[in-house]
């Protein structure tokens, strides 16, 4: 997987016409990263947002987590969510990182997060198109 810094562009997806991903839990070994304990209701939050997350971009394959000593977890998802004015993007791995790693995600992204609505209804396409995902929308045609 790329590393992206936090809450910067995300330009793992080519996404045409310019829709701005912001970066969150791209995590890799070497990389320092915020740690610190988070509400469980945000976990089971973001578990739930990511049980099955709306998917409207292709990635290219799985990626093992690199901070594990041994065997690490194994993603190939990721989520979206779409708050005030952005679209933040994390892998799916991000569960994994909070609970096995520590991370600690910036705290306007949890807001987002207790925000978000769930990815499989219409609200959610709403907020996508709110906050400058009309080409996501368009990609998933």
């Amino acid at each position: 997987m790329t590393y992206f810094p936090e809450l910067q562009e995300c330009d793992y997806f080519k996404i045409e016409h310019g829709c701005r991903l912001v970066a969150i839990g791209w995590l890799e070994a070497g990389e320092s990263f915020s740690t610190g304990s988070v509400e469980k209701n945000f976990f089971q939050k973001i578990s739930g947002l990511l049980n099955d997350p709306w998917q409207p971009l292709a990635t290219a394959g799985s990626h093992e987590c690199s901070l594990c000593q041994f065997e690490g977890e194994i993603g190939n998802k990721n989520i979206l969510v779409p708050f005030d004015g952005r679209i933040y993007v994390a892998p799916e791995l991000i569960l994994h990182y909070v609970n096995c790693h520590h991370y600690k995600p910036p705290a306007v992204f949890v807001e987002a997060v207790m925000n978000c609505p769930d990815s499989r209804n219409m609200e959610y396409k709403k907020k996508l198109l709110n906050n400058g995902g009309r080409d996501l929308i368009r990609s998933r045609r």
